[in-house]
C-alpha cells in the first residue's frame, strides 16, 4: 500500500500525518516548549572541578552549568570494569571538553552530562570510540531472544564494518527484519554524522561553549526512521523546513531526497489544531493533497422525544435571516447534536433587535458551548430553550 507523509510545521509544534491510500494512519505530534537537550552534544568548557564529590560543573552555554561525575568519564579507562581515576586528575578548569546530555535540567539543577557519546539511527546505535585502542564491540537489543538469530545478526554487522572502525554498536530490533542494503545504509549515515561533528568540534571556529550537535526534530526522524521505498512523496508546508529537510536528505539519505515535496497551497496542509475534538481528517479530492476538513458526523436524535435539533444561523436569526435578529459575541452555526463529553459549559446569548425593527428590549436564550462551536447537547438541555 503506498503511503504519504504530510509534516505541517508552526512556531508552536511540528505534526506529521502519515496517509495510507488517502486515509490518516497516524499522527505525530511534537510541541517546540517539549524539546529536551538528551542526545545533544557540545564542545563544553569545564568551569569547576570538585574533589571531593569527584565531579565537575561543564558550561555549555545554557542557563546552568551541566554537572559531570567522574564515572561518566570513559577516555582514561582500559576497560568498562576498570574505575576512573581521581577526577583532578582527569580535568582541570577551563579545559575544553567533548560531552553529550544524558538528563535534562530538573528545577534549579543543570543537566547531567557523559564523555562517552552515542548516536541512534533507525537500525543502530553508534558508539564511537574514546580511545584508538578500542575495539569494535557488537550488542545486539535484549528485545531480540533468539540466540540464533542475535548471533547472525552480529556476524552480518562484522562483514559491513570498515576495516579501520574501532567504535562499537548497538543493534535495534528493527534491524531483526532488515536487508543488508538498509543496515549499511544505517550505518554509512551514522559514520558520516559523526564525521562532522568530529570537524566542528576541531574546527577551530567559534570557542566552547559550543553546540556541535542537536538531536533530530520530528521531521527528521520520521525521514530516517519512517521514510521507505513504499512511500510516495513526503510533502511540507513550510519553505524554511523544507530546504532543512531537503539538505539533511541530501547529506545523509539521498535516495529520500527525491521523495520531499514543498507544498504551496492557499489551503492548510492540516486542519488546525482547534478543531473539534474525535473529528478524523479526509483528503478533499477536489483541492488535491493538503486540503483537508474533518470528517462529517450525522446528527443524533437524543432519546428526548420533545428535544429539537438546533436551528441553523438563518433560522436562529443570523444575518441570512430577512429581518431577522443577528447574535451579538457567538456564531450560531452548528445544527448536529453535540456529544456530551465534548461539552465545555452553558452561555447565554443576547440578541439585538434587527435593523429597522420597532425598538424592544433585547432578547435572550440559553446555548451549550462545545468544543467546535456551539449547539445543543444530550442533556436536560437545549439549543434555543429560554433562559
Amino acid at each position: 500500500m503506498s503511503e504519504d507523509i504530510l509534516i505541517n510545521v508552526t512556531p508552536q509544534e511540528t505534526r506529521v500525518a502519515i496517509l495510507g491510500s488517502g486515509v490518516v494512519q497516524e499522527l505525530l505530534i511534537e510541541r517546540a516548549a517539549s524539546r529536551g537537550l538528551v542526545g545533544n552534544i557540545y564542545m563544553g568548557r569545564v568551569a569547576r572541578v570538585l574533589p571531593g564529590m569527584q565531579s565537575a560543573f561543564v558550561d555549555m552555554g545554557l542557563e546552568r552549568a551541566a554537572f559531570l561525575h567522574v564515572a561518566d568519564i570513559w577516555e582514561h579507562r582500559k576497560n568498562a570494569d576498570e574505575p576512573a581515576p581521581p577526577i583532578e586528575r582527569i580535568l582541570a578548569e577551563g579545559q575544553p571538553l567533548l560531552v553529550q546530555v544524558v538528563k535534562d535540567p530538573i528545577g534549579t539543577k543543570g543537566a547531567r552530562l557523559s564523555t562517552q557519546v552515542s548516536i541512534a539511527g533507525r537500525l543502530l546505535v553508534y558508539l564511537p570510540a574514546v580511545s584508538a585502542e578500542e575495539h569494535p564491540h557488537i550488542g545486539i537489543s535484549q528485545r531480540i531472544e533468539d540466540e540464533g538469530g542475535r548471533q547472525q545478526l552480529r556476524d552480518r554487522l562484522k562483514e559491513l564494518l570498515p576495516g579501520e572502525e574501532k567504535g562499537g554498536f548497538i543493534v535495534r530490533t528493527l534491524a531483526e527484519a532488515a536487508s543488508d542494503e538498509e543496515l549499511r545504509a544505517d550505518l554509512d549515515y551514522l559514520r558520516h554524522l559523526w564525521g562532522v561533528i568530529r570537524e566542528r568540534s576541531a574546527g577551530g571556529g567559534a570557542p566552547a561553549p559550543l553546540r556541535l550537535y542537536q538531536d533530530l526534530s520530528l521531521a527528521q526522524r520520521v525521514l530516517r526512521d519512517m521514510v521507505s521505498a513504499e512511500t510516495g512523496r513526503v510533502v511540507i508546508d513550510s519553505r524554511e523546513n523544507y530546504q532543512k529537510l531537503a539538505a539533511f536528505a541530501q547529506n545523509y539519505m539521498p535516495q529520500v531526497h527525491g521523495k520531499l515535496e514543498h507544498y504551496i497551497g492557499e489551503r492548510p496542509l492540516l486542519p488546525p489544531p482547534s478543531r473539534g475534538v474525535g473529528t478524523a481528517p479526509k483528503v478533499l479530492e477536489n483541492e488535491g493533497i493538503g486540503a483537508y476538513e474533518p470528517a462529517a458526523e450525522p446528527p443524533r436524535v437524543p432519546a428526548d422525544s420533545n428535544a429539537q435539533p438546533a436551528p441553523t444561523s438563518s433560522e436562529a436569526g443570523g444575518p441570512a435571516a430577512a429581518g431577522g435578529a443577528a447574535p451579538i459575541g457567538i456564531e450560531i452555526g452548528n445544527p448536529d447534536i453535540v456529544r456530551p463529553d465534548r461539552l465545555i459549559g452553558h452561555v447565554t446569548l443576547r440578541r439585538a433587535p434587527a435593523f429597522g425593527a420597532p425598538p424592544s428590549p433585547p432578547s435572550r436564550s440559553r446555548a451549550c458551548l462545545f468544543r467546535g462551536g456551539t449547539g445543543s447537547c444530550e442533556h436536560s438541555c437545549q439549543f434555543n430553550r429560554s433562559s
